[in-house]
């Protein structure tokens, strides 16, 4: 009765932390005052359980930007990047040749690049390897809807951009192949893109919120 009780107090807990990062979800807005598509919402809200800070998302549109649904994961802290900023302005205001006459003029400002861009490099792969363990374990007994390709996170911005594989290349990397490539299809073929990259990331989204309320 005891390991029950712990359980139902898990699970209770788990609905409130769930809960809670979807009413924070609801409030956040974009630039235009827009606030985030309804249909990736809880797929925002996965990413936040499992420790990913997430800072932008669609749900893929037909008549506007991209017609798949993409999330993007920040993987700097923000005091970090506060540091590393006045770190940058200071480097610019001496105006160094290259770093070698930094480091012989400043070597602990140097020294102090040199540890947190080795930091960057740290949080960057540790995010990445978790992303990837969480694919590797949705897709060994999930069956991708799309031919060619599953869900991926490519380097982009501060941190990744998680989308289908099929995009690879395209959406981000070259934007001239991946229009030429959207309009060569019939409006039927268009939707039906849109629609199957939705279900994968709808089935990838279940997939974590399923796993995160089974797992302790």
């Amino acid at each position: 009765m005891e390991f029950k009780s712990e359980k139902i107090n898990l699970n209770i807990e788990k609905q409130n932390l769930w809960n809670n990062q979807l009413n924070e979800v609801e409030m956040i807005t974009d630039g235009l005052g827009k606030r985030i598509d309804d249909n990736i919402k809880e797929s925002v809200v996965a990413f936040s359980v499992f420790g990913f800070h997430t800072s932008g998302s669609c749900e893929g549109h037909l008549d506007r930007g991209l017609p798949y649904p993409w999330i993007d994961i920040d993987v700097f802290d923000q005091k970090d990047l506060l540091e590393f900023a006045k770190i940058q302005k200071a480097v610019e205001e001496k105006k160094y040749p290259n770093e070698q006459s930094m480091n012989k003029d400043n070597p602990e400002l140097h020294e102090k690049i040199i540890q947190i861009q080795g930091k960057f490099a740290n949080q960057r792969k540790e995010v990445k390897q978790k992303i990837d363990a969480l694919f590797r374990e949705f897709y060994l007994s999930h069956k991708p809807y799309l031919t060619g390709g599953g869900i991926v996170a490519e380097s982009f911005g501060r941190g990744f951009r998680v989308q289908t594989s099929l995009n690879r290349g395209l959406g981000l990397a070259n934007w001239n192949k991946f229009d030429e490539k959207i309009n060569k299809m019939s409006l039927e073929e268009k939707k039906l893109f849109l629609e199957n990259n939705q279900t994968e990331m709808r089935a990838f989204t279940e997939f974590l919120k399923n796993k995160f309320f089974r797992e302790k």
